[in-house]
């Protein structure tokens, strides 16, 4: 049995990327963060709990180009997305 990619990763990632994901401990989290390191990308975690400053601070010194998180974490990283390097 394999792993189902990630739809995300299927249209927005390629090989070697790094993507930052707000953990959580939900089976669907897990899920996806499996199935995007088996295509090859980087998986880089970060508490959901984190103020804004140190998601920004960590995705941009991680060098990742996009984020997978969850919409409640929308409105506490969206004013400062602009200031990382994340595409999507």
């Amino acid at each position: 049995m394999g792993i189902t990619p990630s739809p995300l990763f299927l249209l927005f990632g390629e090989k070697g990327d790094k993507i930052l994901f707000g953990v959580s401990n939900s089976i669907q989290s897990i899920a996806s963060i499996l199935a995007v390191l088996a295509l090859g990308a980087t998986v880089k975690l970060f508490d959901v709990r984190a103020s804004e400053k140190d998601i920004i601070e960590y995705a941009n010194s991680s060098d990742c180009k996009m984020a997978v998180l969850y919409d409640i974490l929308i409105p506490k990283i969206e004013s400062g997305i602009s200031k990382t390097n994340l595409k999507k």
